[in-house]
């Protein structure tokens, strides 16, 4: 038999992930995502988004962005979802010019490139519904605003 988990672990599990990616920050690329998170980013940075727009400072997570967390339980298991809290604004302006293929959410520390230790989720990104990152506007413009309407990451537990 393989280890089964209790709803108060999985529930767990979702609280320390939240709480390893408070005050963290999103940046949006062009092309396709690496095939783990683990590995140094593809395309081009074209916009870091942050509360407000406001400068995101890397170690001291001023103007860092925030998750609600909510778990659901059900017959199979447990889906536990990280989401853009409604009120909250985030947005920032474009640094490059390109389309938004995918996005990067980095821990307070904000470390790019290779690694097997840094803490970091990536996801995909675009005006469509249904995207883990969904944004007004898939093409950028250097020093044009682009806004996080919604941001769901979903992770499921089975019983």
């Amino acid at each position: 038999m393989s280890a089964r988990t209790s709803s108060g672990i999985r529930e767990g599990l979702l609280d320390d992930l939240n709480t390893r990616l408070a005050n963290c920050i999103l940046r949006l690329f062009s092309g396709t995502p690496p095939a783990e998170a683990d590995d140094a980013e593809n395309g081009t940075l074209l916009v870091e988004i942050s509360l407000n727009g406001a400068t995101f400072v890397p170690t001291t997570g001023t103007n860092g962005l925030n998750f609600d967390a909510t778990v659901t339980h059900n017959a199979e298991g447990t889906k536990a979802t990280l989401s853009k809290p409604i009120a909250a604004v985030w947005k920032g302006p474009a640094v490059a010019a390109g389309t938004i293929g995918w996005g990067r959410l980095y821990d307070v520390d904000r470390v790019a490139g290779a690694s097997t230790t840094e803490q970091r989720i990536d996801g995909t990104a675009s005006t469509a519904t249904g995207s883990d990152i969904v944004v007004t506007t898939a093409t950028t413009e250097i020093g044009v605003e682009v806004v996080v309407t919604s941001c769901a990451l979903s992770f499921s537990y089975k019983k």
